[in-house]
């Protein structure tokens, strides 16, 4: 995805919200995990209608399910470390089996190691599911799936790599 793709999406994202579609925003920003960009404007758009709900007494469990698996999905992503090489837009696709697949047990992963998080949400977190037993983060909660994620962005990244010196007109190495 050049700069300019990533500038429509992005760009897209932005008026969604500004609009206030926060559902369009965050199913766009759905899309384009595992970025970076992705993950914080969907946890804007979630914590604005957790502040919603909050405002109107209405239960708002859900949507804090949906900010806690947000920022754990960010975290394991986050220690993921892809070529440069490998194009967004594979990187999106290549993410996007994984993301649901990513377990997200509160009491086991806890907040403290969750950057995504910012002090209202652990403050939102613990007042709705009370302190965790432990603190850790999503790569140490999904071994297995940690391995695979590797072996796939891996292959992707090979696979990529391997594409643009051909598009060059070159050997792969």
């Amino acid at each position: 995805m050049s700069t300019r793709e990533f500038a429509k999406w992005a760009d897209a994202v932005d008026k969604l919200k500004g609009k206030g579609n926060l559902q369009g925003a965050l199913a766009e920003c759905r899309k384009n995990f595992p970025f970076p960009f992705a993950f914080r404007n969907a946890a804007v758009a979630i914590r604005k209608q957790i502040r919603d709900k909050r405002k109107n007494k209405e239960d708002y469990g859900n949507l804090l399910e949906a900010l806690y698996n947000t920022a754990v999905c960010e975290n394991f992503f986050r220690f993921v470390k892809w070529n440069l090489v490998l194009d967004n837009r594979l990187c999106s696709l290549t993410a996007g089996p994984l993301v649901e697949r990513i377990a997200h047990p509160y009491h086991q992963i806890g907040y403290q190691g969750i950057e995504l998080l910012n002090t209202t949400d652990r403050k939102w977190l613990v007042e709705k599911w009370g302190e965790p037993k432990c603190h850790s983060n999503a790569k140490t909660a999904n071994p297995k799936l940690w391995k695979e994620t590797q072996e796939k962005f891996a292959a992707a990244a090979k696979k990529s790599e391997e594409e643009l010196y051909r598009s060059h007109g070159l050997d792969p190495p």
